[in-house]
């Protein structure tokens, strides 16, 4: 469009321009409530992969008297809680001290920091001693390097951090454009002042340059007319932390690359969708910065933007990954399960998370049996407290959907009595109440109609119940 203004910064690395500066500024402005909006944190705060982290982290208690581990970029602190909890549940087990360990949360928002302390669920782990919080600068070489000059650092955890680290767009001389865009109502004084979601960002190589080397033949063909960066901050901070003589297991799940041949052929990114506002992390120039003192595995398919990449300096554990969780999640958003003892397995493989209770409502069982029951209680009991939640409604549906009417109703109001009246409640009581009162339904239809994220489906639905209610007249 003619209305847009383009700001490009060629052979820079992001960190000096005000492309940083806009996502650390969002993060700190916005706390816990940028998770509640287009942030995708759901499967690396899962129970499940805070189990798989807990036993590559578990084998080190054996040698090292108080372990140190550090969430980076922790978010609203839900994988920290689950993460906390596996390891407690290991040392009762094993008659082991549970102050043989410390977490540190850590983030560049004051306001995610604050939450935490006043979480109902973090509180307590906080004032134990079990978990630590600190508040990063937004330049973590130096956040880290301070860290373990107090005490060393054994563990190090990143979900959805390195790849929102500063970026060089170059390889072997050959500069790459970043390119950042936003409408004129969004900019004053050359500053960006609109909403994130309406930045839009885009990386391209800029073959109008000349280059002092020539791109060797092989890379040039791998990356020739891709979307690429070399995160060299990243190969910065893993080729320090992996050359400490006292780091044990480094742990990153990230949207990235292993291969060229995987790299996103699309120069525009989505930045909500992609995730933290950045490009997908390129694995294929990490890897080979990994100490020589350390093994590494890494999981993910080609047709799975998630990666998991554990560099340990002990044999791996055979566990389930991040990049493994994602899968199953993502197969199961779009294969629907009917039979309760299917559901009852999910259950089971992804440590009784909430989230499961999100997967098993988009289908109709064929009947929900005693054990599942219980089953799908676990998972509500294992919810992490936060502002914006939809478990409730997720669970109601399952038994509406099974025509177990009066326990649907009991966690709506159960919702309604814990979050509030939200348009997401109204819908589904409007679903709820389509067979039984239609007059009922059409109101609370028309209420979450008011939500333009819910307006069409109410409406459509308002048609539905109207034409059925003639239909039945005539």
């Amino acid at each position: 469009m003619l209305t847009d203004r383009y700001v490009t910064y060629e052979n820079k690395c992001a960190l000096t321009t005000s492309l940083w500066s806009i996502m650390l500024q969002y993060y700190i402005k916005k706390g816990s409530q940028a998770y509640e909006q287009a942030v995708p944190y759901t499967v690396t705060n899962m129970r499940t992969t805070a189990a798989a982290h807990a036993q590559q982290i578990i084998p080190y208690f054996k040698t090292i008297s108080h372990l140190r581990i550090i969430d980076v970029g922790a978010g609203i602190g839900q994988h920290g809680f689950h993460l906390a909890n596996a390891l407690l549940t290991y040392c009762l087990h094993n008659s082991t001290d549970n102050y043989s360990f410390e977490l540190i949360l850590a983030d560049p928002s004051p306001c995610i920091i604050e939450y935490w302390h006043t979480h109902p669920q973090l509180k307590p782990l906080i004032e134990k001693g079990i978990i630590s919080t600190h508040q990063l600068t937004g330049n973590l070489s130096q956040d880290l390097q301070a860290l373990n000059q107090t005490h060393p650092i054994h563990a190090y955890i990143f979900n959805y951090v390195l790849d929102s680290l500063p970026f060089i767009p170059v390889i072997n001389g050959l500069p790459q454009k970043i390119c950042l865009k936003a409408k004129r109502k969004d900019i004053s004084h050359n500053q960006f002042i609109g909403q994130i979601s309406d930045l839009k960002v885009s990386f391209s190589p800029d073959y109008s340059k000349e280059t002092e080397q020539q791109l060797p033949t092989h890379l040039y063909k791998s990356y020739q007319d891709k979307s690429y960066t070399f995160p060299i901050t990243a190969i910065e901070i893993i080729k320090t932390i992996s050359q400490q003589t006292h780091t044990q297991v480094i742990l990153v799940n990230d949207k990235g690359h292993i291969t060229p041949d995987e790299f996103s052929t699309d120069s525009a990114l989505d930045f909500i969708l992609e995730g933290c506002y950045s490009a997908p992390i390129n694995f294929h120039a990490l890897l080979p910065h990994i100490s020589n003192t350390f093994s590494h595995t890494i999981t993910g398919q080609p047709h799975n933007p998630m990666k998991s990449l554990v560099i340990h300096k002990n044999k791996k554990p055979h566990t389930m990954s991040c990049a493994e969780v994602t899968s199953i999640c993502h197969y199961y958003k779009h294969h629907h399960l009917t039979c309760p003892d299917h559901a009852l397995a999910l259950c089971k493989i992804l440590e009784y998370d909430a989230f499961t209770i999100e997967l098993i409502s988009q289908a109709t069982l064929s009947s929900i049996t005693p054990s599942l029951e219980a089953a799908l209680k676990t998972c509500l009991a294992h919810r992490f407290v936060k502002n914006v939640d939809f478990t409730l409604l997720h669970l109601a549906r399952i038994y509406r959907n099974s025509k177990h009417m009066e326990q649907s109703l009991h966690y709506l109001q159960q919702y309604k009595t814990q979050q509030g009246d939200h348009s997401a409640l109204n819908f589904e009581l409007g679903l709820h109440f389509e067979s039984i009162d239609s007059e009922k339904a059409i109101m609370h239809l028309n209420i979450a109609a008011q939500d333009p994220l819910l307006n069409t489906a109410s409406q459509n639905k308002i048609s539905e119940i109207q034409h059925k209610n003639l239909k039945y007249e005539t």
